[in-house]
């Protein structure tokens, strides 16, 4: 019986290695993608692949670059956006190399100079195509182009956090359990916008050194949201880290607010997560 099953497998892999399916390559975040830029400068790495089977050639060199011409056509049927300007990006090298056995290399790409009001009132975008291959092997036509859109800036803390911690009324009863993920937005270089405990709350966190300022944001000012110093002292620890192009860290808040004349004690821990 094990020697049947051995020979069932040896001739698997000696089929296997008779499949030749030639090398594809292709942009798989083709089309148009909305994305953010890191104030100042950072790295946006677009993703480049290349599939296939026993491939004839073991290494293939992909390049790459701004398309102008596609993006004229693109403009045809969407009128209003304009190329991201040259002084806000820079590519090193439009080389990208994809050896034996890999599946995916990124082109990188560096933002550069990008201010809270970069895009203010514009739509910018940067067209990036798949120009040659070298040996030549098949490029998927239908994504070969990426419409990379920069809405808007973002700051160094603007990442996912779970979120997790209690809001207790004033004679310690707890009436809110936190338990979720956080997704906040940036609103300028030290400040992120989160939701808050309540339907429709939004929370505003100035981080001030290793201090953080909690506010209520514009809609939210019923609330009379603040710091809670008697509890503790909100702060945020954490330092950049380059693959996420963001900070690593966590918030540890403590802060009130008023609901129905009732005052609410929050005590709340984010921490960083993917």
């Amino acid at each position: 019986m094990l020697l049947l099953f051995v020979l069932i497998c040896t001739s698997c892999e000696k089929g296997l290695d008779m499949v030749n399916v030639d090398s594809t390559v292709y942009i798989p975040g083709s089309g148009l993608s909305t994305q953010t830029a890191l104030l100042g400068e950072s790295v946006y790495k677009l993703g480049i692949y290349k599939a296939g089977v026993n491939q004839k050639n073991a290494e293939v060199t992909v390049n790459l670059g701004v398309d102008q011409e596609v993006f004229a056509t693109f403009l045809a049927s969407n009128p209003g956006y304009e190329l991201l300007p040259v002084t806000n990006f820079n590519i090193p090298s439009g080389e990208v190399k994809l050896g034996k056995g890999d599946v995916r290399q990124d082109l990188n790409i560096r933002l550069t100079n990008i201010g809270e009001n970069t895009f203010s009132g514009k739509k910018y975008v940067l067209p990036i195509s798949i120009k040659t291959v070298s040996p030549s092997v098949k490029i998927n036509e239908e994504k070969k182009v990426a419409f990379l859109y920069f809405s808007r800036f973002r700051n160094v803390y603007e990442s996912k956090y779970k979120a997790y911690g209690t809001g207790v009324d004033d004679v310690g009863v707890v009436v809110k359990k936190i338990d979720e993920v956080i997704v906040p937005v940036s609103v300028s270089a030290n400040t992120i916008e989160i939701s808050g405990p309540e339907t429709g709350m939004k929370i505003r966190l100035a981080v001030q050194n290793d201090r953080v300022v909690v506010t209520g944001a514009p809609g939210s000012a019923a609330y009379n949201i603040q710091n809670n110093i008697a509890k503790g002292e909100s702060t945020y620890i954490g330092k950049f880290d380059p693959t996420y192009q963001a900070y690593k860290g966590a918030f540890k808040l403590f802060y009130s607010y008023t609901l129905s004349g009732k005052l609410i004690q929050v005590a709340v821990d984010l921490s960083f997560t993917l």
